[in-house]
């Protein structure tokens, strides 16, 4: 909560790595656009000059900004040290086991995304965790980079983010399992049939080639959650699924020449029969590896 007459630190370029800080005085906020303040500098060439602008750059109260600067310069080093395994194999890997522990826990645990946060893991309750993990707490803080910020979050460099990910799936195989397999099953789905889906307006389609692409490439991530969790790895064969669909289609056709038969449509039951006849005698073996 910002109060006229507090002074805060003025950042002009608040995302941006090493942007100096400036001690402002609250002159005015805005009374219709809440995001906008009246600052007065009271250091510099423009000492005392006061303007309008975005409360975006008053990042903290200035007694604050040194702990908020120390925060920033220690999770840079992290990420400098991490970037290099972002959006890899193992990192997509680490999205589906933190995902299975979040079904358990409330607390975040999240794996650098966006992009600017590289391959970090960050730990809202870094206590819960090693309990839940069977972890030394004094092990994940004495990790080279690792911290905990002003507001008591656990950062950690990619080689601790990928420690925990798999004691994850060594403790948790089920439910990684259960969020992964839910997903894989659902591209298989789309490589055979693709995408579709109709809103009230418009509608939303993926070609049947975007959708098998996407599988293939998601695939070695599937296999590799597996492997951690203990599981071998599985092939999806899109002839075999296509030919798990044709058995199921031809059981219902099966089925609704029975109940044509019940309900006295012999004749239609027949010429459904013999279409279906002609379709299965000209379906192609399939053979499972």
């Amino acid at each position: 909560m910002m109060n006229i007459g507090e002074i805060w630190a003025y950042r002009e370029k608040p995302r941006t790595p090493g942007a100096p800080a400036r001690r402002v005085e609250i002159v005015k906020i805005h009374p219709s656009k809440k995001k906008i303040a009246q600052v007065r500098y009271l250091d510099g060439e423009d000492e005392d000059f006061a303007e309008w602008v975005p409360m975006v750059r008053l990042v903290a109260p200035w007694p604050e900004i040194e702990l908020i600067l120390d925060d920033k310069r220690r999770f840079q080093a992290a990420r400098a040290a991490s970037e290099h395994a972002f959006e890899t194999l193992e990192h997509r890997a680490a999205h589906y086991a933190a995902r299975g522990y979040l079904q358990l826990r409330s607390h975040r645990l999240s794996y650098g995304c966006p992009a600017r946060d590289g391959a970090t893991v960050e730990v809202e309750d870094v206590q819960g965790l090693a309990r839940d993990l069977g972890f030394d707490q004094h092990e994940l803080l004495s990790a080279s980079l690792a911290f905990i910020d002003r507001n008591g979050t656990y950062f950690g460099p990619w080689e601790i983010a990928l420690r925990i990910a798999r004691r994850i799936c060594e403790l948790m195989p089920d439910v990684v399992l259960a969020g992964g397999v839910a997903r894989e099953d659902q591209l298989r789905h789309q490589a055979v049939y693709g995408y579709r889906h109709d809103h009230k307006t418009y509608t939303v389609e993926a070609p049947l080639e975007y959708c098998k692409e996407r599988l293939l490439k998601e695939q070695p991530t599937f296999n590799l959650v597996r492997a951690w969790c203990g599981f071998p790895a599985e092939r999806f064969d899109e002839l075999l699924a296509l030919r798990e669909e044709f058995d199921r289609m031809t059981r219902l056709v099966e089925k609704a020449i029975e109940k044509l038969n019940s309900y006295g449509h012999s004749v239609a039951a027949r010429n459904l029969q013999a279409e279906l006849g002609a379709i299965v005698r000209t379906r192609v073996p399939v053979k499972v590896p």
